[in-house]
Parts: structure tokens; sequence; C-alpha cells
């Protein structure tokens, strides 16, 4: 029964990897929306996505390698 437990629920670091790919591709898809904003606006938001879609790749790239 444990066996059939584990493979209906991911474990922990594959479900936080979807999560952040998820995240990613959101962010991603913010980043299109703000290139319509006016550009002193744009280019503050640009920044913080940019910070942001780093951190998400690190962690992204962190679970990858614990996870192998």
């Amino acid at each position: 029964m444990g066996g059939e437990r584990g493979r209906a629920e991911p474990p922990m670091a594959e479900s936080q990897l979807v999560g952040l790919q998820n995240m990613r591709v959101l962010l991603e898809d913010t980043r299109l929306l703000v290139h319509n904003l006016a550009y002193h606006r744009r280019a503050k938001i640009e920044a913080r996505l940019d910070l942001v879609l780093f951190e998400v790749e690190r962690q992204i790239e962190e679970l990858r390698a614990n996870r192998g």
C-alpha cells in the first residue's frame, strides 16, 4: 500500500520543482505584458522581474541538482 501512495503523490522536491517552473512561466508572461507600460514604470518592474526570475531559476537548478 505504501508504494501506491508514493506513486499517487509526487515527492516534495518534485512538487516544488513543478511549482517553480509554473511560477517561471507566469513571470515570463508578466514580463511580456509589462512591455506595454510607460517606460519609467516598465524599467522598474522589469528590473524586479529579472531578479525574481533569476532566483526562481536558481531554485529550479538547486532542486534538479539535489534530485539526482
